[in-house]
């Protein structure tokens, strides 16, 4: 009977993941505020939108750039001619807890900036979240996974 490397099928999950996260933080809104005055209405931040701060805009690219790095671990282990040898599961830990860090300095920063209006985080921010917490915890898996002893 052949045996397959169950750290194998965890990589599919998060490249899923990833790659759903990475398209809903690219073109949805991160976070959102509603404009008091003359204006009113509901204003948003994203990467393209008139509202959006230093500090999310960064972030968001920051975290784009962390799930990009996600996925990069994931085809490097994935693809049949690896372009690095070594196991890069800490490598992909490590980019997902900066990815829910970013997350949360970009919505904290949001926030600062129009506390003195409502503001409510939106789907870019959810996704940012959702996507940093599975991978970290499929990577982690993954990594620790390497030092159960087999049979």
């Amino acid at each position: 009977m052949e045996k397959y490397d169950v750290r194998k099928f965890i990589l599919f999950p998060i490249l899923g993941i990833s790659f759903i996260g990475f398209l809903v933080v690219l073109f949805s809104k991160f976070a959102g505020f509603w404009l008091t005055g003359y204006y009113t209405g509901e204003r948003y931040s994203c990467l393209f939108c008139e509202y959006g701060t230093f500090i999310d805009i960064a972030s968001i690219v920051i975290i784009l750039l962390s799930i990009l790095g996600q996925i990069i671990v994931v085809l490097n282990e994935i693809l049949p001619k690896q372009l690095i040898k070594i196991d890069l599961s800490l490598v992909g830990l490590l980019f997902a807890i900066g990815t829910i860090i970013f997350s949360i300095v970009g919505l904290v920063g949001f926030g600062i900036v129009y506390s003195d209006y409502e503001w409510w985080p939106e789907a870019g921010f959810y996704a940012s979240i959702i996507t940093g917490v599975f991978n970290g915890l499929l990577f982690a898996v993954k990594f620790v996974s390497k030092f159960v002893k087999k049979n």
